[in-house]
């Protein structure tokens, strides 16, 4: 409003067109102001999603895509409505509006449907970066888990040979002379297949 009113001051004689002259520069300022807005966010979005891909994300780099995201609606919520408002404005059949101005007003609404339109893409820039996002760190959780269920897997093994024969019951190789190097072979035998398995199909 301030640019207005500094336009007015320095062309007094726009007064004289009447109010909806007045009122479309109101528009208009505030239309062309969102330009820049928009434009730095995409700007933010382009070196989030930057991060997002090529690096290991911070925890401030994916607070900052959900404020980006939150940014993007408030401004969806000011952008669409106004669509309605000067779409009726811009019509020539409007009785508070002298049809020579409406011209002007379409040319503001006209401006208002390409914010709207990239509105629209930023909102669906988000969304993909965050669902990208969310793949990766799916995917990421499901390796970590392939290779812990593996390592487990390989541990439990010989973990259960040398429970048993903790044990303080007789069992078979228990008293004979090599029985620790004979029960190590039978660790071996039982963990080494299982761990060639499983670096074969990329578990490990």
């Amino acid at each position: 409003l301030q640019k207005v009113m500094d336009n007015v001051k320095n062309k007094p004689h726009l007064l004289t067109k009447g109010h909806d002259f007045l009122a479309y520069q109101v528009f208009d300022a505030i239309v062309d102001d969102f330009f820049p807005i928009i434009e730095k966010l995409d700007d933010e979005i382009d070196e989030v999603e930057e991060k997002l891909f090529k690096t290991t994300p911070s925890q401030k780099t994916i607070q900052r895509l959900f404020q980006l995201k939150r940014q993007v609606v408030d401004v969806r919520r000011i952008i669409w409505p106004m669509r309605d408002v000067l779409n009726v404005l811009a019509r020539r059949d409007y009785d508070y509006i002298n049809p020579k101005t409406s011209i002007y007003f379409r040319d503001v609404y006209d401006h208002l449907l390409r914010l709207a339109d990239m509105t629209e893409t930023l909102r669906e820039l988000v969304t993909n970066a965050m669902e990208g996002y969310l793949s990766i760190t799916s995917n990421n959780l499901n390796y970590i888990m392939k290779r812990l269920t593996a390592l487990t897997l390989i541990l439990m093994l010989p973990t259960l040979v040398a429970s048993a024969y903790g044990m303080n019951v007789i069992l078979p190789l228990a008293t004979e002379e090599f029985a620790f190097w004979e029960i190590i072979t039978i660790m071996l035998i039982v963990t080494l297949p299982t761990l060639y398995y499983f670096k074969k199909n990329n578990w490990l």
